[in-house]
């Protein structure tokens, strides 16, 4: 029988990842993943190997957008000291510079693979076998991100769409969205958070 803490314990390391993202706390990556991680993403045509190379992608990819990550339906099967979760996610990000007002959405999932090390001078949940970390990730898009593209185009000026169009083919993902809502809170979230 897997001890239910370690469920919860699991659930918090992935949902670090985007509270590591989303205030842009790269040390906080250390709490989510091992050092020698292997990862695949949309926005890199070969896995990445370590925790160094994956956290310097992450910020080069990130330089541009303040973001808002949510984690939605999740899947785990625990086995003793591994685990093996899916989670889908949706992933909001907002131009900041010349692309203030602008937005862009990812649908996807994340499949991992984590192992329990020893809780040694980490930080532990209460009750949980150990410190969970991700040592395999592969991230995958929802698809069809053109399509919401070109069905936006219409009611979006040419530079939302380039924004989109760049923003999603770096990346790799699907995109949604574009101006209405999206724009007056990207503008007060750009602003606030990052006075360049």
């Amino acid at each position: 029988m897997t001890n239910p803490h370690d469920h919860t314990a699991i659930k918090n390391t992935i949902s670090l990842y985007c509270i590591a993202l989303d205030n842009k706390d790269w040390e906080l990556l250390k709490r989510v993943f091992v050092p020698d991680l292997i990862a695949t993403y949309p926005f890199n045509s070969t896995p990445i190997h370590g925790l160094e190379v994956l956290s310097k992608r992450i910020r080069q990819r990130l330089a541009t957008v303040t973001t808002q990550h949510a984690l939605t339906t999740q899947h785990l099967l625990v086995s003793n000291k591994t685990a093996k979760v899916t989670t889908y996610f949706t992933g909001v990000h907002f131009g900041r510079g010349k692309w203030v007002g602008k937005c862009v959405t990812a649908y996807g999932k994340y499949i991992d693979e984590l192992v329990c090390v020893d809780g040694g001078e980490v930080e532990l949940e209460e009750g949980a076998t150990g410190a969970w970390r991700i040592i395999e990730r592969k991230g995958r898009d929802c698809g069809g991100w053109l399509l919401n593209i070109l069905a936006r185009s219409a009611q979006a000026n040419s530079s939302w769409l380039l924004f989109s169009l760049l923003y999603a083919f770096r990346r790799g993902g699907c995109v949604s969205s574009g101006p209405g809502p999206c724009d007056t809170d990207s503008k007060n979230l750009a602003r606030t958070e990052h006075d360049d």
